[in-house]
């Protein structure tokens, strides 16, 4: 039983024991798991009423881990995140590719680009999943332990990545 407001351009951490809905929320809110009841909206629009592509414009959804049943090198698992864009005939643009570039270098994943991502250790696989939301490029960024299996200094990092996105950015950040 929740009502929650989030504001636009808010940074929201939603904190709690293990076991507790967490998780759940977030893919409630992202509109991966429906809800028993209830509704969830982005402006005045149900997110279960949404085509996908439509709503993977407006919220992009990092999980807290990923299993990598194939494989593929880094770069075009990033560029997978582009899916929203890609046109009819599943070819990605000029500009799908830049923001790719772009994206890799906020995140310092451009040294990765061409390893298989079977091959990264825990931490690596982290900002490549990060990198892979972030060319979403949604106003609202929902991620699941977005630091877990991260040293201390990669966790700093991934926090004022996400700061910065937030304030000079101005996207809506839930954690």
């Amino acid at each position: 039983d929740l009502s929650l407001n989030l504001k636009e351009k808010s940074f929201i951490g939603i904190i709690g024991k293990n076991g507790t809905g967490k998780s759940t929320l977030l893919k409630a809110i992202t509109g991966l798991l429906k809800p028993i009841k209830g509704n969830i909206f982005i402006g005045s629009e149900d997110v279960y009423k949404m085509k996908k592509n439509i709503l993977a414009k407006k919220i992009s959804f990092m999980p807290q881990t990923m299993q990598f049943d194939f494989s593929f090198n880094v770069k075009d698992f990033i560029m997978f995140g582009r899916f929203p864009y890609i046109n009819m005939f599943k070819l990605a643009s000029k500009e799908d590719f830049k923001i790719v570039e772009e994206v890799m270098s906020f995140t310092q994943t451009k040294e990765l680009a061409t390893r298989n991502i079977n091959e990264l250790s825990g931490g690596e696989k982290q900002k490549v999943l990060l990198a892979q939301t972030l060319v979403q490029q949604t106003d609202i960024i929902a991620l699941d332990e977005p630091t877990s299996h991260l040293d201390i200094g990669s966790q700093a990092t991934i926090f004022k990545l996400l700061k910065m996105l937030n304030e000079k950015y101005n996207k809506t950040i839930v954690t």
